[in-house]
């Protein structure tokens, strides 16, 4: 998050051990908590987080989501 985000808002990101996978859950402040501006997230920055998730997924031999199945 912060390699998307920067200093630009705060989270808690939150990992679950209670399923047969692990997964994470993101908690955002929506609010930049320096100019007070709401965030914001279009499509293309969407795509982008998927994609440093990837990395990091693979980076620890982690699952990666098919995204082609819908």
């Amino acid at each position: 998050m912060k390699t998307y985000l920067g200093e630009s808002a705060e989270f808690v990101i939150a990992t679950h051990t209670d399923k047969e996978h692990l997964h994470n859950h993101i908690i955002l402040n929506a609010t930049n908590p320096k100019t007070l501006k709401k965030f914001q997230q279009s499509k293309s920055q969407l795509e982008e987080l998927k994609e440093i998730s990837d990395v990091i997924s693979k980076e620890y031999g982690c699952k990666i989501i098919d995204r082609s199945l819908k």
